[in-house]
C-alpha cells in the first residue's frame, strides 16, 4: 500500500493532518493558547513552600518560553523547524503535565477545604486524573466522534514509517526485525481504533484508511498477520505506557507530598 497523498490544495504533513485539515501553524497557535491556559492555572494557585513555589515557576515559565520557541520555528523563513518542534515535543508534554497534575491538586486541596470529610493525598489525586481522563476521552468521542479517529490514522501513519524503513533497505536484519514488529504492532492498533469508527467521506484519506480496514478483514495482509480481536497488541504500548506513567508520578508525589 504506497503512502497515502491528499487530494487537497494544502499540503499536509501526514494523514492525521490531512483528515483534520490542519497544519503545523495552528497547531502550534492552539499549543499557544492552552500551555498560556495552564501557566495562567498555575501562577493563580502557586503554593507557600518554598521548593515547590520555584519549581512550579521554572515549569510554567519553560513551558510558555518552548511554545514561543515552536511557533517561533515554524514561521521563521530559515529557522530548522523539524528539529525545534522534535527536540521540544518531550519536555513540552512532560511540562503540561506537571502544570495539569497542580491544578488538579490545587482544586482538590480547595475542595477538601471546603469539604472536611474529604481525605486528599497523592493516591486520591491520582486516581481523580486516571477518572478525569476517562470522562474527557468518552465526552469528546461523543461530541466531536473523531478520537478514535485521530488515534487510529495516527497508529496507522506510524506503521507505515516503520514499514517503509524496512522496504528501503536501509537498516540491519537485527533493524529489520525491530521494525517489522512495530509496524505490525502499529497496524495492528491502528484496527483496534478505527473499527466502526471511520466517518463516510469521499476524500481520499478516508478512501485509504477504509482500504487498509478492508485488507485486514479479508485477511490478505502481506505479513498474513491475522489483526482483527488481537488484544496482544496493546500489550507492548500498555507496558510501555505504565513506565512512562509511573515516572511523573513518583517525581510529582515527592515535588506535591
Amino acid at each position: 500500500m504506497d503512502n497515502p497523498e491528499s487530494n487537497s490544495d494544502m499540503e499536509y504533513d501526514s494523514m492525521v493532518d490531512a483528515i483534520f485539515q490542519k497544519d503545523k501553524t495552528e497547531s502550534v497557535d492552539f499549543e499557544v493558547a492552552f500551555t498560556a491556559l495552564l501557566a495562567t492555572g498555575v501562577f493563580a494557585s502557586l503554593p507557600t513552600d518554598t521548593l515547590q513555589r520555584a519549581t512550579l515557576v521554572v515549569v510554567a515559565s519553560s513551558l510558555l518560553l518552548l511554545t514561543v520557541v515552536r511557533r517561533m520555528a515554524i514561521v521563521g523563513r530559515f529557522a530548522k523547524e523539524t528539529y525545534a518542534i522534535q527536540k521540544s515535543q518531550i519536555p513540552i508534554e512532560f511540562a503540561s503535565f506537571l502544570c495539569i497534575y497542580h491544578i488538579i491538586n490545587s482544586a482538590l486541596h480547595y475542595t477538601a477545604d471546603t469539604l472536611p470529610f474529604l481525605n486528599v493525598n497523592g493516591l486520591w489525586v491520582n486516581s481523580s486524573i486516571l477518572v478525569l481522563s476517562v470522562l474527557c476521552v468518552s465526552l469528546h468521542q461523543l461530541t466531536f466522534r473523531d478520537y478514535f479517529l485521530y488515534w487510529g490514522a495516527y497508529f496507522y501513519n506510524q506503521g507505515h514509517t516503520f514499514r517503509n524503513a524496512v522496504d528501503n533497505k536501509d537498516t540491519s536484519p537485527f533493524e529489520d526485525a525491530i521494525y517489522s514488529f512495530m509496524s505490525t504492532m502499529f497496524f495492528k492498533l491502528a484496527y483496534q481504533s478505527l473499527d466502526g469508527y471511520i466517518p463516510e467521506d469521499d476524500s481520499v484519506e478516508i478512501s485509504i484508511l477504509n482500504e487498509f480496514m478492508t485488507t485486514i478483514e479479508e485477511n490478505v495482509w502481506e505479513d498474513k498477520v491475522a489483526m482483527k480481536n488481537n488484544l496482544s497488541a496493546y500489550t507492548p504500548i500498555f507496558i510501555g505506557s505504565i513506565l512512562m506513567f509511573m515516572t511523573p508520578i513518583l517525581i510529582l508525589l515527592y515535588i506535591f507530598p
